[in-house]
């Protein structure tokens, strides 16, 4: 019974960034920075046989690894399917004042110039449907990290910023915290 539910337990889901991720509604003023980050998320459950069910799921976006861009945004509770992908989406609003703080500083320098580069972690409670019974695993962390931000092409003003490059399949970690 031990090795039945550890193998399932240890077959780590697959988690990408949906290129359909942005930055919109950004404004920076003499002492504010305001944005909306719009995060798609792809989840894969690499089990053939057993559904998961996924909870308290946060994202976290960071610049430069030691700003925080917003609150961790919670994503509902779902089930996922055996072998199935699931898009979740999430978003996260930014306000930060524009202090002497040298990251936003650093995060205003980057926007201004039209590519910002941000790390996003997420964190979920995992479960699997064994017999009558969701048995908890092991929380899934994972992290994508130097996800780039374009911003639109010729001056669209509204238009959202797109993404442009980075890692878009993120690693799993079972050391990231948030």
């Amino acid at each position: 019974m031990v090795i039945f539910l550890a193998i399932p337990a240890l077959m780590p889901p697959e988690f990408q960034l949906n290129p359909g991720s942005s930055l919109s509604s950004l404004n920076i003023s003499t002492s504010l920075v305001t944005a909306r980050w719009k995060i798609a998320l792809s989840i894969k459950n690499p089990s053939k046989l057993i559904p998961v069910k996924y909870s308290h799921m946060k994202l976290r976006l960071s610049f430069d690894g030691r700003l925080a861009l917003s609150r961790s945004s919670l994503i509902p509770t779902f089930t996922q399917g055996p072998g199935n992908v699931t898009t979740v989406r999430a978003e996260a609003l930014s306000m930060m004042g524009i202090v002497n703080d040298l990251d936003v500083k650093g995060l205003v320098s980057s926007l201004k110039s039209g590519v910002v580069t941000i790390d996003v972690v997420v964190r979920a409670k995992r479960r699997l449907h064994l017999g009558p019974w969701w048995v908890p695993v092991f929380d899934a962390y994972a992290s994508c990290m130097d996800v780039t931000f374009t911003a639109p092409i010729d001056g669209e003003d509204g238009a959202d910023w797109m993404i442009l490059g980075g890692t878009l399949s993120c690693t799993l970690d079972i050391f990231t915290q948030l």
